[in-house]
């Protein structure tokens, strides 16, 4: 037998039926005074708008959260050679992972292009319009980021640096799209 409990329930007094065990009895607090509001029409449509009015104020802060969280997040699309790939500036997030990925092959780090391999493992989203973990690659992976890792290392070297070169320029316009009151001043 299951126990119902509610927030709005407060223990009472306890009952014992024939041959069953005491059990907690629940009282819920008496509602019918909110019911009796909402059997009026007038009243219901104004909990309606008032509910509405809610949703549009909740629907606006949400809004405005979501603007200040992508402040500065600029992202394109690069063709190359018949290839749309769609990159991004990194999020304080995906920069902290990828800060943790680089910290596990600090030892083995021997030049700068395994920064810039992880960085647009990061940074590329899609390659004509497919999420670049989803392509198909042949290997064990522990993680999408290695398996993306692993396709770029695939790559040409010229690709590679051209998307890093179109990467950087990115940043430089995240800059002046965060700082481009200050530089007009």
């Amino acid at each position: 037998m299951a126990i119902v409990t509610h927030p709005s329930m407060r223990k009472g007094t306890t009952t014992q039926q024939i041959q069953q065990p005491k059990k907690d009895v629940f009282i819920v607090d008496d509602l019918s005074e909110f019911g009796e509001k909402c059997d009026n029409i007038e009243n219901t449509e104004s909990v309606v708008e008032q509910i509405k009015v809610e949703s549009e104020e909740e629907l606006e802060t949400k809004k405005k959260l979501e603007d200040l969280i992508f402040l500065g997040r600029t992202s394109k699309i690069i063709k190359l050679a018949g290839y749309e790939f769609e990159i991004s500036t990194l999020s304080h997030k995906e920069h902290n992972n990828l800060m943790k990925e680089l910290a596990e092959i600090s030892k083995e780090m021997s030049d700068v292009w395994k920064i810039r391999i992880y960085t647009l493992a990061s940074a590329v989203k899609k390659v004509n319009g497919i999420k670049l973990e989803e392509l198909y690659f042949d290997g064990n992976f522990n993680s999408d980021f290695k398996k993306k890792v692993a396709i770029l290392v695939s790559m040409q070297l010229r690709v590679i640096e051209h998307l890093f070169e179109e990467y950087s320029s990115l940043l430089e316009e995240s800059e002046k799209v965060i700082l481009g009151d200050t530089i007009k001043k």
